[in-house]
């Protein structure tokens, strides 16, 4: 049940993006528009810039060149770049061996965003790359599950993690307890905004509001703290899809950005071994706070 539903949950998320963009190739509006200019007033150029908005763009970067040829593609509109960072609750609710002994952790992204907005600058495709950083601790120190030829044992069976010298030997068989997990990985995804309260390049609009959608995946390092053996680690690789909310508010010359993301994250890896299933299904809760530029 777990697997068919997650599985349709990112397919509607994919084919959401894909139609948001089909329903973009309709729009049309003259390339003044979105430079903040009348119908019939001559833009003017500054130094060789062209002034979008709240910044100045070289014609390099915006390329007008024919609307017509571009109409609907977002690609003849200005390029807006972002920081941000995002912290909040991580809920694994799968019924692996490994996600159904672990505990709510905390998740800690940071990365960078560009938009490639519209002519009118309501709406963008977004390409984003960060890092995340999930840390959970296990529910019980109970073995979970059985292993076979398993990292290095402990010495005295008996491992503590604040001691650094800790002896070992062999292999370890037999069932296994853990303490905590780590995932540390790379992302990557493609995602879709839209800005409700008008143009996001507006010089007199006081603030804005925007909500969006992405998908993308993760790939890093995990990392596991067993009770019987020394610390374990594996390769994942993992999907997510996210819907978020932003207001934006413009302060010192800068877009300050405050919201919150929804996110299901599907966690592919071997860790405990082939015969045992440690995926983790994660829906996670964050507060984001960026800046625009």
């Amino acid at each position: 049940m777990i697997k068919s539903w997650k599985a349709a949950f990112l397919l509607v998320l994919g084919f959401a993006v894909f139609q948001a963009g089909k329903v973009d190739a309709q729009d049309s509006a003259p390339y003044q528009a979105w430079r903040g200019y009348s119908e019939g007033e001559a833009a003017s150029d500054e130094g060789g810039a062209r002034i979008i908005g709240r910044r100045s763009l070289s014609d390099w970067i915006i390329r007008p060149g024919d609307t017509d040829s571009k109409e609907g593609l977002g690609l003849n509109g200005p390029i807006g770049w972002e920081i941000y960072t995002m912290v909040g609750p991580s809920f694994p609710v799968s019924n692996g061996a490994l996600a159904k002994n672990l505990q709510v952790g905390w998740d800690i992204t940071g990365g960078g965003r560009s938009l490639f907005f519209n002519q009118e600058a309501t709406k963008a495709w977004v390409l984003d790359v960060g890092v995340t950083n999930i840390f959970q601790n296990a529910k019980t120190r109970d073995p979970i599950v059985q292993v076979k030829n398993f990292g290095k044992q402990n010495f005295d069976n008996n491992f503590d993690p604040q001691i650094h010298d800790v002896r070992v030997y062999g292999k370890y068989t037999g069932p296994l307890a853990l303490q905590y997990v780590n995932r540390t990985s790379a992302n990557l995804s493609l995602g879709r905004e839209w800005y409700l309260w008008g143009s996001a390049e507006e010089q007199d609009k006081a603030d804005n509001f925007r909500f969006g959608m992405d998908i993308g995946g993760r790939w890093g390092s995990m990392k596991i703290q067993p009770v019987e053996v020394t610390m374990s680690t594996a390769i994942f690789g993992s999907l997510f899809g996210a819907f978020h909310a932003d207001w934006e508010i413009p302060w010192m010359g800068v877009l300050w950005q405050h919201g919150v993301r929804l996110e299901i994250d599907q966690t592919w890896n071997k860790i405990l071994q082939d015969q045992n299933n440690s995926d983790i299904l994660s829906l996670n809760l964050l507060y984001r706070f960026g800046l625009r530029f």
